[in-house]
């Protein structure tokens, strides 16, 4: 009888135990989703103006306790329906892959870039790594720039103007550049490149056709399909 309820109080004091245990783990777990003052997080994106120019930009993603609401704001632009509706999407994406429900959070995007107008998808990918990454407090490379839509699923779309996004990266120093599966097609288009010398008072000129993305320097450009990906790039 005494060796019944001494095995007894065991399985009692192992299973206050494991309850204890789960307890500390979601407390721990909790702790980490503290969003008291807010966490942002930087990325960088290419993306073209109204005018088809590359531009490059800082998406800078701040999630904070609150109610669910979704905000956008681009310095000097503005946020057409297509940049709303990626930030949307981003923000839904996040919740997905950090098991976080958007109910409990405010995510507000700020793009900050000095063109006129950014319009289009293309910033959907790097608005969906800022915010993963401020949820779950990582750290993003600063030489990784990235542009592609975003879906639902966390897979990322084709976007268009690579080669103007290309350039743009470069411009910002960036060493590599995310795309979207296929997005490395255009680099098979060549510009022109004359270069001329004098000699004995004649001019003589050299006329060649190199790589439209990579004259004049080298990115290294990494194809994703999905945001899991993207992220294996881009997290420190």
């Amino acid at each position: 009888m005494a060796t019944e309820v001494n095995n007894h109080k065991k399985e009692v004091l192992i299973a206050l135990f494991f309850v204890f245990a789960i307890g500390i783990g979601i407390g721990i777990f909790s702790s980490n989703l503290s969003f008291s003052g807010g966490n942002s997080v930087t990325t960088k994106l290419v993306a073209v103006d109204d005018n088809g120019n590359g531009v490059s930009a800082d998406v800078v993603a701040t999630v904070k306790k609150g109610t669910g609401l979704i905000l956008v704001n681009i310095n000097n632009a503005v946020a057409d329906i297509d940049t709303q509706r990626s930030a949307r999407k981003a923000a839904s994406v996040a919740s997905q892959i950090t098991g976080l429900s958007l109910a409990e959070i405010d995510v507000s995007y700020d793009i900050k870039t000095s063109a006129y107008k950014v319009s289009g998808e293309s910033a959907g990918t790097a608005m969906t790594l800022a915010t993963i990454a401020a949820i779950t407090n990582k750290t993003l490379r600063n030489d990784v720039a990235v542009t592609g839509g975003i879906n639902e699923d966390g897979t990322v779309s084709m976007v268009g103007s690579i080669p103007e996004k290309a350039s743009a990266a470069k411009a910002i120093g960036m060493n590599v550049l995310l795309i979207p599966i296929g997005g490395n097609i255009p680099t098979l288009e060549y510009q022109r490149v004359k270069k001329c010398s004098t000699y004995d008072d004649k001019e003589f000129c050299d006329i060649s056709y190199s790589d439209k993305i990579n004259a004049g320097g080298v990115i290294e450009m990494k194809e994703i399909s999905n945001i899991k990906e993207a992220l294996e790039y881009s997290l420190k």
